[in-house]
């Protein structure tokens, strides 16, 4: 699974947008579980959880808040007073069925990316209606546990 990050400026004040968002590709030894000690030991600490709330999800975590200033180090020039909000986001058989109502919808290429966090949420709710429903007589479904991301020789 190749794994992407959507970044968007905001203003530490306003959460209003101040510069245009880009995307970063991960390097490939990045998985879903070491996402977040992948960005920490490039950025440090996040100040706190980036949530939002659609129709389908009350409140689901998306990616994190970081202090602006800690992307001078990686040379990406981010206002004073801003704060970086970085939200995973994939491609892939479960992007398939996203509503147009995703959080985050990006397109790269020919293809769509989607917030990781939002379509594997949605494809849980799938799941449990398909066990609602008798497709499936019970469905376990796997949760992402965070893991200390170390990088693969040569890397």
């Amino acid at each position: 699974m190749t794994l992407f990050f959507y970044m968007v400026v905001v203003d530490a004040e306003t959460g209003k947008e101040v510069r245009p968002p880009w995307l970063t590709q991960c390097s490939e030894d990045v998985e879903p579980e070491t996402m977040l000690s992948y960005l920490q030991q490039r950025l440090g600490e996040p100040l706190h959880a980036a949530l939002l709330s659609t129709p389908r999800h009350p409140q689901l975590t998306v990616g994190w808040i970081f202090p602006g200033e800690t992307f001078a180090r990686t040379g990406v020039d981010v206002p004073p007073g801003s704060n970086v909000v970085v939200t995973p986001v994939m491609r892939g058989a479960m992007v398939e069925g996203g509503g147009d109502d995703s959080f985050v919808r990006v397109r790269y290429g020919d293809e769509t990316l989607v917030s990781m966090f939002e379509a594997l949420a949605d494809e849980k709710l799938r799941l449990e209606q398909a066990a609602k429903d008798g497709t499936f007589s019970s469905v376990r479904f796997p949760t992402l546990e965070p893991r200390e991301y170390v990088p693969k020789k040569g890397r």
